[in-house]
């Protein structure tokens, strides 16, 4: 039985891959950042090139790391309420655990930290193409935090990269989850909402040098343990 769940696992995460590479690269993006070295590229990169096939390496590596933490994650949240019920932890109070134990340290440590979005429930898995939730859930990388103060409703906001938005923070492209109205939105703009989430968690994390970086930067043991 493990193996068989082994390999549907990897068959997931394969067709993930296939269907999401242009946009799920956080991992490829921490390293630079932990590298202060940004590839040469300055478009999408081309079918066949080496920054293409190191994205792709490093979104894999996302999808085995930890004996395939994220996939597992997202199979036994998906089925999970909003709001706990009597037996139940509900998604909001598991993200909100998330946030306070483990993202929020790392990021007042200077660190950036990856994390999963869920976005789909028990019902996308009967949905068709970009609505299955075989691919409707994200890796954004978090960079920072803010305690955003809404008279009764207060909410911490989670600053990301997200590379489905891909103008950079360079350029003002950093996004905000709202995480208790569950929101997604550009920086500075609580009303121009760019999609929704049910609950987010961390991410393991390897640090890999890439080989644009220069010789004389070393390649930090960095690593990200996911909780249990």
């Amino acid at each position: 039985m493990r193996r068989g769940i082994h390999w549907w696992i990897c068959v997931i995460a394969m067709f993930i891959a296939a269907t999401a590479l242009a946009a799920d690269y956080f991992n490829a993006y921490a390293d630079d950042v932990y590298n202060v070295a940004a590839p040469p590229e300055t478009q999408t990169p081309a079918s066949g090139t080496a920054l293409r096939a190191y994205i792709y390496d490093r979104q894999m590596d996302s999808f085995k790391a930890d004996n395939a933490f994220m996939i597992r994650r997202f199979i036994e949240w998906m089925p999970l309420p909003i709001d706990s019920k009597p037996g139940i932890t509900g998604l909001q109070v598991r993200s909100h655990c998330q946030f306070k134990r483990h993202i929020k340290p790392r990021l007042e440590s200077g660190n950036p930290v990856p994390i999963a979005l869920l976005k789909a429930d028990a019902n996308d898995l009967f949905n068709a193409g970009q609505a299955n939730a075989v691919v409707k859930n994200h890796q954004v990388l978090a960079i920072g935090f803010a305690l955003h103060q809404i008279p009764g409703d207060d909410e911490w906001d989670i600053y990301i990269y997200d590379p489905n938005w891909p103008t950079g923070i360079q350029n003002g492209g950093m996004q905000t989850l709202h995480t208790r109205k569950r929101k997604q939105t550009p920086y500075g703009q609580n009303d121009v909402v760019t999609g929704h989430f049910r609950a987010f968690f961390i991410l393991p994390y390897s640090h890999k040098k890439p080989d644009w970086a220069p010789a004389n930067v070393a390649s930090p043991v960095r690593g990200v343990k996911p909780p249990l």
